[in-house]
């Protein structure tokens, strides 16, 4: 998985993509936003998977663990690339 903080350079065809919506660091909103534009969305499915896009992940920290699933939060949404 590549990422914003992961400093790896994006593959220029990936397979799945996943943005997230809550963002961490400036370094990953440039990411997000790069993708976003250069995204061609006709290339890949979009689909949403019934699980919350919430801040941190849920995170495996007790601190910020959510023990519920959050059900007024926004679904993930990942793209698969469509193979021709």
């Amino acid at each position: 998985m590549k990422g914003g903080l992961t400093g790896e350079p994006l593959p220029d065809k990936a397979d799945w993509v996943i943005i997230r919506k809550h963002i961490m660091e400036e370094q990953d909103k440039k990411t997000a936003e790069y993708i976003r534009q250069k995204m061609d969305r006709n290339k890949y499915q979009m689909i949403t998977i019934d699980y919350p896009d919430n801040y941190d992940e849920n995170s495996e920290f007790p601190s910020r663990h959510l023990f519920w699933t959050d059900k007024e939060e926004d679904r993930v949404v990942i793209y698969k690339r469509i193979k021709p």
